[in-house]
């Protein structure tokens, strides 16, 4: 799990990995367009711990970990959307109501942004389904706070390997805190290789 939070000074990622004594060291790499291909990728910074602080970070920054153990096994954490929780206070700057996007582009290759609106707080599940119905890839399985969140996806499957052209389902549900019903949103978008 981990996530990449926007404030005042930056941004603030944090993730955890397995107790093991084993893991040696992680890599923070940064691609300003969003965009989750290792090329292009800047190495910004190797920690020990579980939290890194980017100060030029922004709303459009994403990120790429790579927690590499004692014996040179890299395990790749997905790409981050920054969440955008430094919203001003004021009610009207929050999403009135729960919303899947569009994802852009659509057509897409070989990768596309997907962004959705928390109104209030909630159980977030956002994944990739085939057009059987089958995950091809989970993006987001987390609790998050009301606001505005981008998320890309890379037209990989949860191993890392790429996905043949088609269409392809994004699937949003929300379950908010506060018992009020959850909410789904599916929308259809084409890969094309």
């Amino acid at each position: 799990h981990a996530r990449a939070e926007l404030g005042p000074l930056g941004v603030q990622l944090s993730w955890e990995t397995p107790d093991s004594p084993d893991i040696v060291m992680t890599r923070v790499y940064r691609r300003r367009d969003g965009a989750l291909a290792t090329q292009g990728s800047e190495l910004i910074g190797i920690v020990d711990g579980h939290v890194f602080h980017d100060p030029a970070g922004t709303a459009t920054t994403a990120y790429r970990l790579e927690v590499e153990d004692d014996g040179g096994n890299v395990t790749i954490a997905e790409i981050l959307p920054v969440v955008v929780t430094g919203i001003d206070a004021n009610p009207g700057t929050l999403p009135a109501e729960f919303h899947l996007f569009p994802n852009h582009p659509n057509p897409f290759n070989p990768e596309t942004a997907i962004r959705y609106a928390l109104p209030r707080s909630g159980r977030v599940e956002l994944v990739i389904l085939n057009v059987s119905g089958q995950v091809v890839r989970r993006l987001v399985m987390a609790e998050q706070a009301p606001g505005l969140y981008r998320q890309v996806w890379d037209g990989r499957d949860h191993a890392g390997r790429a996905v043949a052209s088609g269409v392809y389902l994004c699937r949003l549900v929300v379950v908010p805190n506060d018992g009020s019903e959850r909410f789904v949103a599916v929308r259809k978008m084409a890969l094309t290789r």
